[in-house]
């Protein structure tokens, strides 16, 4: 007698997202605006979703458990479900806690797939919005804070800057030849922009005599147009920071430009974002051209 062929087991039917044993994740009913349903699902097993989920549970995660609380590893797992069969998830609940006796503890809230609910809702993320009224270092605190700080930092340190006002900016123009032009304030300096990537007018006769203040060479600067989109963006720095020295009641703001001689680009930048600064904000303008001796004051708008 030959020895007895073993049975063939009959293949498993296949889904088309993946063999059988892998778990893909399946989205069922709801659409934008409405609450669906979203579970684990073993692919090829058809959608006999309650009996094999219970059977993957109480099998896998159930040996990985009773082996990780052998050594003394920390688990949490999270069954996140809306419309599922609660008497299932009960059931996996109550065998998973049953490997682990004494060990294991059971909490539910709503699940964070829900539309209705974000992650930062849980009970584990939740802000704390006690306020500190104090700070540990010592150091003085003040009410006028501007800024929108989380209530936990606690109050902001008292500045000996907040408040003088008025604000009083100083614009500058000058030679990178002879250095940066000193803050009188004695703030250390503020803005310096370099000009000397723009067209030069100085490199032609007819504007060699001539500064950024005259006709001659404003009409070439603006006909080339590279000066303009320097300064747009200057513009919204300065800007910013004018409107942000104002509502923290600032004294002194600088702003110096550069280029190779102090006499065409630098002149007319500097000029230009005086008068811009001044017809915005009406607040009191100095401006300086060192290398041209001449200095001008725009008085601050009543």
């Amino acid at each position: 007698m030959g020895r007895k062929r073993p049975r063939r087991r009959a293949p498993q039917p296949r889904s088309q997202a993946g063999g059988a044993g892998d778990v893909r994740a399946v989205y069922r009913g709801g659409g934008v605006h409405t609450r669906g349903e979203y579970s684990a699902v073993p692919c090829g097993y058809g959608h006999n979703i309650p009996h094999r989920l219970r059977y993957l549970l109480r099998k896998q995660i159930g040996r990985l458990l009773f082996s990780l609380s052998k050594v003394r590893i920390p688990v949490q797992i999270c069954f996140c479900h809306i419309r599922l069969n609660r008497h299932n998830t009960d059931t996996i609940l109550t065998h998973l806690i049953k490997k682990t006796p004494g060990k294991a503890a059971e909490s539910r809230f709503r699940c964070p797939i829900s539309t209705a609910m974000r992650i930062t809702e849980l009970p584990q993320f939740k802000v704390i919005e006690s306020v500190a009224l104090s700070r540990a270092d010592g150091y003085k605190t003040t009410d006028n804070n501007i800024y929108r700080a989380h209530p936990q930092d606690g109050p902001a340190t008292y500045s000996k800057y907040d408040g003088k006002g008025p604000l009083v900016v100083r614009v500058f123009s000058f030679s990178y030849r002879k250095g940066i032009p000193e803050d009188p304030s004695g703030n250390g300096g503020g803005y310096v922009f370099d000009c000397r990537s723009t067209h030069n007018p100085g490199r032609y006769e007819p504007y060699k005599k001539l500064t950024g203040l005259d006709e001659p060479v404003i009409r070439f600067l603006e006909d080339d147009g590279e000066i303009l989109k320097f300064l747009d963006h200057v513009y919204a720095l300065a800007d910013h920071h004018v409107n942000r020295y104002m509502q923290r009641g600032f004294t002194s703001l600088m702003f110096c430009f550069g280029c190779t001689g102090g006499q065409h680009r630098s002149v007319y930048s500097a000029q230009h974002l005086a008068e811009h600064i001044h017809r915005k904000f009406g607040v009191e303008v100095h401006i300086c051209h060192r290398e041209q001796h001449i200095e001008q004051v725009l008085p601050a708008k009543q």
